[in-house]
């Protein structure tokens, strides 16, 4: 059994009522990502449950030592100072970031596409869609859509791994752009470098850039800062071409 304080607001100006709810919970899901905690130090903790994302990265090997991958899901997992689990949210899609709100809510980055405020009881309460969901790759590989009726539009290439709320209410994310590359400046770029099959890997034409974006709650982009003008992307590459 677990007593929780659940906050619900209509709208701005309203006043938030809190009440408490019992419940039973059941088992954990069996495909939730197996976990145990070596070293709890309570006295060194802040108080309260702390949360962070999930998602399998890899296979998984089963009794023949054949690696299979699981389901394609994202959990936000919250534990005690024991490394007991004592919340968690599953969706269909990865999470890549997970961050609080002054309205008890949750901030979800969620598979570089969508940007999902949630209650503590999984509900959604609003959600953007970056250009990926409903324009440049709007459905995954099953063809169901990334973005729903209540998905409001957000003029940005993307949102990955970090996503928080300012004082000011607006949120911050990371973003990305494609930077086209001088042909002349970019050749020799790859020189010496081989694919996976030890193919020689061609001199890139663009490659892809962060932005530091803010936004507004209702999706309105506020400021950019590309990372293009601090670092030169043929100076500071970044990702080992062979890897990505």
């Amino acid at each position: 059994d677990g007593i929780r304080d659940v906050e619900r607001s209509r709208g701005l100006g309203d006043v938030y009522k809190r009440q408490d709810a019992t419940f039973t919970t059941g088992s954990l899901p069996a495909d939730m990502p197996p976990m145990e905690a070596t070293v709890s130090v309570p006295e060194k903790m802040a108080p309260g449950i702390t949360l962070f994302n999930s998602m399998w990265w890899g296979g998984i090997p089963d009794e023949s030592c054949t690696w299979e991958s699981p389901e394609d899901v994202g959990w936000v997992i919250g534990v005690d100072e024991a490394g007991e689990v004592v919340w968690y949210y599953r969706s269909d899609l990865q999470i890549t970031d997970v961050s609080t709100t002054v309205r008890g809510t949750l901030l979800l980055s969620m598979h570089e596409v969508l940007i999902r405020e949630i209650d503590l009881l999984g509900n959604t309460e609003s959600e953007q869609g970056t250009l990926v969901a409903p324009e440049y790759n709007p459905t995954d590989f099953a063809g169901t859509p990334y973005a729903g009726p209540d998905t409001v539009p957000v003029d940005i290439d993307s949102s990955h791994h970090e996503l928080y709320e300012l004082p000011n209410g607006n949120r911050l994310t990371l973003s990305t752009e494609i930077i086209e590359l001088d042909p002349e400046a970019a050749e020799g770029l790859c020189e010496g470098e081989v694919d996976q099959d030890g193919e020689p890997i061609p001199d890139p034409e663009a490659v892809v850039g962060d932005v530091v974006v803010e936004l507004t709650p209702e999706g309105e982009v506020v400021q950019e800062w590309p990372m293009s003008d601090v670092f030169d992307p043929l100076e500071r590459q970044g990702s080992d071409p062979v890897s990505y």
